[in-house]
């Protein structure tokens, strides 16, 4: 089993091969920053949201901010008491990383409607990348603590 400071580096790490990787494969190299800074959010976007405690992302977080990341952990407590850790909808790729994509995007959604934010073509497809990128990261985290999944 991993820790969180290994996923974080793993998920650092992974950041910088999608980055290139998405970068050329799309021969656009801002597409590829895009992607790579979404394997790159899996350090606080972790799948271990589903914990009721508090993880090692979480305090760093906590710490970095001076407290404000208690927001942060506010936010994610119903998710927490809604899955179990390590569940098929908390921790298997791709399902997880949608389920908390959708979580974060509804007040987000919310707020644009209030604010006035416009969505056009290129900022969807840059968040598609950016969702990739998370994949990639919550695949490895999955990877790291031996393919878990519990119903």
């Amino acid at each position: 089993m991993s820790s969180g400071k290994t996923h974080s580096k793993a998920s650092l790490l992974a950041a910088i091969p999608v980055s290139v990787g998405i970068g050329i494969y799309t021969n656009d190299p801002l597409t590829g920053v895009v992607a790579g800074t979404g394997c790159a959010s899996g350090i606080f976007l972790t799948p271990d949201l589903d914990q009721e405690g508090i993880s090692a992302s979480e305090w760093s977080i906590i710490k970095s901010t001076l407290g404000v990341g208690f927001i942060w952990l506010w936010f994610w407590w119903l998710y927490a008491k809604a899955f179990k850790h390590r569940s098929l909808w908390s921790h298997f790729p791709v399902v997880d990383t949608l389920i908390r994509i959708m979580y974060l995007t509804i007040p987000l959604f919310i707020a644009g409607l209030v604010l006035g934010w416009e969505v056009n073509q290129t900022k969807l497809w840059f968040f598609a990348w950016w969702v990739f990128g998370l994949a990639v990261s919550d695949t490895i985290h999955w990877v790291m603590d031996g393919l878990p999944i519990r119903r």
